[in-house]
């Protein structure tokens, strides 16, 4: 299992590379990280305060992933940033199951980017998707 999250890292003073970032409303640095199951960092990169969560994500998790080839179950956890296609396309083509939640969505409650729904799955065959298919499930939008 990996999980790839951004965070803070809050800076004082003038230093390079930091910069105001207004989600988390401090100047600072905005590093990415890749934790394995153990939650031990597997790799990280520090960014500039102003940047996306999602900067750079293959340089960070593809090292990671080449790593963990010969593991025949592997996943990918990652938050509303990371529900991202381009990434959805990598980890179907690497062979890797993975899911991302989104902070709200206007049906209520929180859901899931869930990769190869099962097709019986009642919550696509529920008044808001009527006749999904299997394949338009792919990367649909799940209640938990």
């Amino acid at each position: 299992m990996l999980d790839m999250d951004s965070s803070e890292s809050p800076t004082y003073g003038e230093h390079e590379g930091s910069a105001y970032n207004g989600h988390f409303g401090c100047t600072c640095y905005h590093p990415l990280f890749v934790f394995n199951q153990l939650g031990d960092v597997e790799r990280c990169a520090l960014h500039s305060g102003n940047v996306h969560s999602v900067d750079g994500w293959r340089t960070v998790v593809e090292p990671v992933v080449a790593r963990y080839r010969e593991v025949r179950r592997r996943y990918f956890r990652g938050d509303a940033a990371f529900a991202n296609p381009d990434i959805n396309e990598f980890h179907e083509a690497e062979r890797i199951g993975y899911a991302a939640s989104t902070a709200h969505c206007e049906l209520g409650g929180r859901f899931t980017v869930a990769q190869d729904a099962p097709k019986s799955d009642p919550r696509l065959t529920s008044d808001r998707n009527p006749g999904m298919s299997a394949k338009d499930a792919r990367g649909a939008i799940l209640a938990p």
